[in-house]
């Protein structure tokens, strides 16, 4: 599983290795870039699958290493399984906002990170208290704004116009850079 990781980290800096190189992106560096991202995209679907059976069906032992307690433990078992649900998602979003920051495109990381991690909170409450579905509302409002991140940040990456950003633009330049 390490190794695998590892894989689709370095999938991921060549990606932006391919687009970033002198802040000047060629054709062949972005054509090489999106067929690395394409090719990073089933190691990150296999290793988000391994999470969520992780997850889903190790959770429960892997939780009752870190307590002897029934009702921590219940709760911890029934938060694994819940997260599970998210954990494809979280590896596609892992991919999809390494390309986009790796790319320079971190306005783009932002505007899909930021609101839906604002909403967490009243999602959170309300699926908690008014729906009265107490602290399971509340894994639920992390997986839900979870999958969007990831469905945004993957459709971004998608459309592709992490390859147009021009970085010698100084409003969309890292700081530092």
């Amino acid at each position: 599983m390490l190794s695998a990781i590892g894989r689709l980290r370095s999938r991921t800096l060549f990606a932006h290795d391919a687009v970033s190189h002198s802040w000047s992106p060629t054709a062949l560096d972005k054509a090489r870039a999106k067929k690395t991202v394409a090719r990073a995209f089933p190691i990150s679907t296999a290793l988000g699958i391994a999470a969520t059976l992780a997850f889903y069906f190790a959770g429960g032992p892997l939780t009752g290493l870190f307590t002897d307690d029934p009702t921590v433990h219940a709760a911890a078992t029934e938060y694994a399984m819940i997260l599970a649900a998210s954990q494809l998602f979280v590896s596609w979003e892992a991919l999809s906002e390494g390309v986009l920051a790796g790319a320079g495109d971190t306005k783009t990381v932002f505007w899909w990170s930021a609101p839906f991690n604002i909403l967490r909170i009243p999602l959170a409450w309300w699926f908690a208290l008014p729906l009265g579905f107490g602290a399971v509302g509340i894994w639920w409002a992390l997986n839900l704004t979870t999958i969007a991140k990831a469905l945004g940040k993957g459709w971004s990456t998608w459309r592709g116009r992490w390859t147009e950003v021009d970085l010698d633009d100084q409003s969309t330049r890292p700081i530092g850079a």
